[in-house]
């Protein structure tokens, strides 16, 4: 227990990866709001009718943090049918295995393995620590994750999600985000330097829950 409240006090410290020259929420956002494309899948766990949104990059060490510290979380009180979250990808330009990470991660979606892949790809990443992550990386992991890897590694090489990646990025721009994990509970961003311990997010989770 105690090593979990370090761990999310550390996520608290490193707060998010924020991409050079991005500046803060009190920017005016200069971008027109895109309708968001319904035809590509885009991945969510739980029925819940609360939603929980997040941005995340796989190379990103805070996301990293997170999916180990406070995603189990959500992903508890989403299984229980509480909420639902919905993962948004918003690989950041500094992280060079980030665009492809999103790549694979939503070919997995496609399969059906978007939570068992995305747990792969961020040890996977945290195991690269910063170097290279490759295709035969990404197809290998899916081989494991109980994936056709045949599918799989068409769907990566061909870019067939390139488009819904964008399309979250251009989302997370009109929402103002700017560096990951960016989290919106029903579409109000979650300032996690509010909480000192895991304890006090669920209690606040709870409030907002009922």
């Amino acid at each position: 227990m105690r090593n979990i409240i370090l761990a999310s006090l550390l996520l608290l410290s490193l707060s998010s990866c924020t991409a050079p020259g991005a500046t803060t929420d009190t920017k005016t956002p200069t971008t027109t709001i895109a309708t968001e494309n319904r035809t590509v899948a885009t991945p969510t766990y739980g029925t819940g009718k609360v939603n929980v949104e997040v941005f995340a990059d796989f190379q990103c060490p805070a996301c990293i943090l997170s999916n180990d510290t406070i995603m189990p979380i959500f992903e508890e009180y989403a299984a229980s049918g509480k909420l639902m979250i919905t993962f948004r990808q918003f690989p950041l330009t500094m992280h060079k295995n980030a665009k492809r990470d999103a790549m694979a991660a939503l070919c997995s979606a496609e399969q059906g393995k978007y939570m068992e892949y995305k747990e792969g790809l961020y040890a996977l990443e945290k195991s690269k620590a910063g170097k290279a992550t490759t295709d035969d990386d990404r197809i290998a992991l899916a081989k494991t994750t109980g994936l056709d890897a045949n599918i799989f590694a068409k769907c990566l090489s061909t870019g067939a999600y390139a488009k819904q990646v964008e399309s979250d990025i251009v989302l997370g721009d009109t929402k103002w985000v700017n560096g990951t994990p960016t989290i919106y509970l029903d579409g109000i961003k979650i300032d996690m330097n509010l909480f000192k311990s895991l304890d006090g997010f669920r209690s606040f989770l709870d409030a907002r829950i009922k």
